[in-house]
């Protein structure tokens, strides 16, 4: 038999047209190609261009002794603050201020040879912004020269406690801003005993002074115990000065026995750590449970102040108290908390602490938790225990959107916390959460 075969010429055509059109699409990628070669080239001489301006724009500033020292005091905390080496020569110009005064700032750059190009732009738009800063600063003050001299005399005083208070910004993102030392919280201090406790707050009257335990010393500070090793302390509190809430006969880290590296590592650990008012929190209040079906009744309870509740994930306050090592915490005490980034510590609010003293526990309450602790680190670099609402997804209510006004904040103590109390769980806990009260007589 023979095959049927397919006419040359007919295949011959297609084969032809389709070469064609692979040419032609080739010929439009090559186009593309081209045109995106002349576009990235664009883009990079207008950067070179904007960066030569910049470079141009900070080499026009006055090298004054005044400025020229703030320059490189800025570029040093700029270098320190990402752990890069400080150059000798740079350290000898900031001591230097005559010197320092014919410095350009092309001359500091070229003592950075180590620098990546993006760093030195990002280094040089950090200078520009600071100094920036600093004009509408000062500009702001001699507007505000023609005021009163007490009042005067108060925002001097306010700037100097800020600037002892936050290093790194501690009003900004993250931050417990509302602990801060501020000229508004000398009203609420009006308002205070001796003790910090709220004479005549307008939230609640639970937050009168009569309210709080006597025993029991109101602060916002963590206290130290004198027998945790000095790079325990350091690590978690890296500034602590004298002016720290320690206990009565504890040391302090020296940091005069060794000499810093840089000039900016010293300035930082000269500031002391940061010092957080004695005032309550506006986010939440305590007061004492009247319900007889709550498992602490006659208690205090924690509830949330907040107008619009917390939506989940909301830093509320954080949990304070005695801090000390795991072998020397009081066994005794309902109060006890892990601390630190390995539980090697614990955190005693027996005797010293804030309003988080009073969370409660969520079993045989009828309710989840919905609230937990968390480890934060602060704008300052010290390790925090946060009260934070759950999330929804770390929550076992399948409704749970956050906390709503009045709605008391319920934490897990966690298990080994009540076996060591109660012993076996299952008879102790009486009701689940979401069931209803139980009669008396099923739950004996």
């Amino acid at each position: 038999m023979t095959r049927c075969r397919r006419d040359d010429a007919y295949g011959d055509d297609n084969r032809l047209q389709q070469q064609q059109q692979q040419q032609q699409q080739q010929q439009q990628q090559r186009k593309l190609k081209r045109q995106r070669r002349k576009q990235n080239q664009q883009q990079k001489s207008l950067a070179s261009s904007t960066i030569a301006n910049n470079h141009a724009e900070v080499h026009q500033m006055s090298m004054s002794p005044s400025s020229s020292s703030t320059i490189i005091a800025l570029i040093i905390g700029w270098l320190d603050k990402r752990k890069k080496p400080v150059p000798d020569a740079l350290i000898s110009l900031s001591s230097s201020a005559s010197s320092a005064s014919s410095i350009s700032i092309d001359d500091i750059l070229q003592l950075l040879p180590s620098l990546r190009e993006r760093e030195r732009r990002a280094l040089v738009r950090h200078v520009e912004k600071s100094i920036q800063d600093e004009e509408c600063k000062s500009n702001n003050n001699k507007t505000g020269s023609s005021a009163t001299s007490d009042m005067s005399s108060s925002n001097s005083a306010d700037d100097k406690q800020q600037h002892v208070l936050s290093e790194r910004g501690g009003g900004g993102g993250g931050s417990d801003g509302e602990y801060d030392i501020r000229a508004s919280d000398h009203a609420l201090d009006d308002k205070n005993d001796d003790n910090g406790n709220v004479v005549d707050g307008t939230s609640d009257s639970c937050c009168s002074s009569s309210s709080w335990p006597l025993d029991v010393e109101f602060s916002n500070n963590y206290r130290w115990d004198a027998r945790v090793p000095d790079e325990v302390k350091n690590k978690y509190c890296p500034r602590a000065s004298s002016s720290s809430p320690l206990s009565s006969g504890s040391s302090l880290p020296s940091f005069t026995e060794a000499a810093p590296t840089t000039l900016a590592a010293a300035s930082k650990r000269s500031r002391g750590i940061r010092q957080r008012a004695s005032h309550r929190s506006k986010k939440v209040y305590y007061q004492k449970i009247l319900d007889p079906d709550h498992p602490a009744y006659g208690e205090f309870g924690l509830y949330c102040a907040l107008p619009d509740g917390a939506p989940p994930g909301t830093w509320l306050l954080d949990y304070i108290g005695h801090i000390s090592l795991g072998e020397h915490q009081d066994n005794t005490s309902n109060y006890v908390s892990d601390f630190g980034v390995h539980g090697e510590l614990s955190v005693d609010a027996a005797t010293y602490g804030n309003e988080s003293r009073f969370l409660n526990d969520y079993r045989n309450t009828g309710q989840y938790a919905n609230v937990e602790f968390k480890l934060r680190w602060d704008a300052c670099g010290e390790l925090r225990q946060g009260v934070y609402v759950k999330q929804k997804k770390d929550s076992r209510n399948p409704n749970f959107s956050g906390v709503a006004k009045d709605e008391e904040l319920l934490v897990s103590y966690g298990r080994t916390y009540w076996r060591c109390r109660v012993g076996n769980l299952t008879d102790f806990v009486w009701r689940l959460p979401g069931m209803p009260m139980p009669d008396r007589k099923e739950r004996n």
